[in-house]
C-alpha cells in the first residue's frame, strides 16, 4: 500500500518536480543525507514510474496517466501525487530527461499537518533536472 492512501487530500494541480534534487548516491557524501520535502509523484515500484512517464508523454494528462498506472497495478494507490518528506536513496534509472529515484518516505502532509510514516516506506519518484512541470 502506498503513502497516497495515508495522505488524504492530494492536489494534482500543484504537481511540481524539484529542480534541485540530487540524491546522496550522486555526490561525495561527507555527511548523512538530509530529509527534504516536495509535492510530487510517488509510486510503489520503478516500473510504475516508467509507465507514468510513457503515458504522460503520449496522453499529456496527469490524472489519466496516474489512473491508468493504478488500473494496471490493480491498486488505487500504486501511484499518486502527494506532499511527502523523504530521504533520497539512489537514482535507479534515467528515462528521457527524467530521473527515477528511490526515496525513503518518512512523513506526509494531509494539507494541514505533517505526520510521520511509521515505519518509513521506500517509494519511487520522478525528478526532472531541468525543473520542467509534467
Amino acid at each position: 500500500m502506498g503513502i497516497a492512501v495515508k495522505c488524504g487530500a492530494i492536489v494534482l494541480a500543484s504537481f511540481m518536480l524539484a529542480p534541485s534534487f540530487m540524491g546522496a548516491a550522486g555526490r561525495a557524501a561527507a555527511k548523512a543525507p538530509e530529509a527534504q520535502s516536495r509535492n510530487g509523484l510517488i509510486c510503489d515500484t520503478e516500473e510504475q514510474v516508467e509507465q507514468f512517464i510513457a503515458l504522460i508523454g503520449t496522453e499529456g494528462n496527469l490524472s489519466a496517466a496516474i489512473d491508468a498506472v493504478n488500473a494496471a497495478a490493480g491498486s488505487p494507490s500504486a501511484c499518486a501525487v502527494a506532499e511527502v518528506q523523504y530521504v533520497a536513496e539512489e537514482e535507479v534509472r534515467h528515462m528521457r530527461t527524467f530521473r527515477i529515484v528511490r526515496v525513503l518516505v518518512i512523513g506526509f502532509n494531509d494539507g494541514d499537518n505533517w505526520f510521520p510514516v511509521r515505519p518509513p516506506e521506500f517509494q519511487f519518484s520522478i525528478f526532472d533536472p531541468g525543473g520542467i512541470d509534467v
